[in-house]
């Protein structure tokens, strides 16, 4: 078995993300489970009536005068008796208390606060960047820890396989890059490493090619260049003829003539 450890550390065990984060899910949970007891209790307006006579039962106990519901309508004939009824429990302020333990998750563990919305304005652009820097540097530091681990797997699997690969101590696991990107950013960042000497193949690789299709795009570049060599011997180019000299002058002559020179100097030429 392999163990793929959450930031390994030499002197302690690995720690969850989730240890950081489970505090405050219990607390959301016990703000839910307070609001639906609201809800259920105290979230509907209860009316009320004074200056009633109260009736009793034959045991003593009160009867409830009025049958409440939507088509009833409440009335009494004592002129005192006076009907009112209680605020219903604003949820609201449940609503805003998960909002805020929601924001407080989304700080600790590093994950953008539009994740957790369901509506709403989400960002775009430069901000959603900055928003997502946090997660980006997380998913990488986690990309390093977990890329050791899957090597062992692949060579534990190329050893039941009995392939020699088995002992490919150099192999590095290859991730898709974590960054949210446009893909005229992404082909703009690219093209600046370029210009600083990134290796052709590293830079296919960053683009997101695999290894399989650099090595197929190395193989179609060598096929157009033997190609373009056999078209090259196949219809050669024409070599340009030299400009037709005086009669007479033979064609060595004519290639080592030499014009005149033109202006003040070309008139001290011909005088002499």
């Amino acid at each position: 078995m392999v163990p793929i450890s959450n930031r390994s550390r030499l002197l302690r065990d690995p720690v969850s993300d989730l240890h950081v984060v489970i505090p405050i899910q219990d607390a959301i949970n016990k703000t839910v489970a307070d609001a639906l007891v609201a809800s259920e209790y105290a979230a509907w307006p209860q009316r009320y009536v004074t200056g009633l006579e109260i009736v009793e039962d034959e045991h003593g106990n009160p009867v409830e005068p009025f049958k409440v519901a939507v088509d009833k309508l409440l009335q009494a004939e004592d002129p005192q008796a006076k009907f009112g009824q209680f605020e219903a429990a604003d949820l609201g302020n449940y609503v805003t208390l998960v909002e805020m333990l929601v924001q407080h998750m989304a700080s600790i563990s590093r994950i953008p606060f539009h994740y957790f919305l369901n509506g709403g304005v989400v960002p775009s652009g430069e901000s959603i960047t900055a928003a997502e820097a946090g997660l980006i540097a997380k998913t990488r530091e986690r990309m390093l820890h977990f890329g050791e681990a899957w090597e062992e797997v692949m060579r534990l699997c190329f050893k039941v396989l009995d392939d020699p690969r088995s002992k490919a101590y150099s192999a590095e696991t290859i991730w898709k890059d974590p960054e949210n990107r446009t893909e005229a950013q992404h082909m703009d960042a690219l093209l600046k490493l370029q210009m600083i000497g990134v290796p052709r193949d590293q830079l296919l690789s960053d683009a997101g090619y695999t290894p399989q299709q650099i090595a197929r795009f190395q193989d179609m570049r060598e096929a157009d260049a033997k190609a373009a060599m056999e078209l090259a011997k196949k219809y050669p180019m024409p070599v340009p003829e030299p400009p037709a000299g005086p009669v007479g002058m033979s064609k060595a002559a004519q290639q080592t003539a030499v014009k005149r020179p033109q202006g003040n100097s070309g008139n001290q030429a011909r005088k002499s």
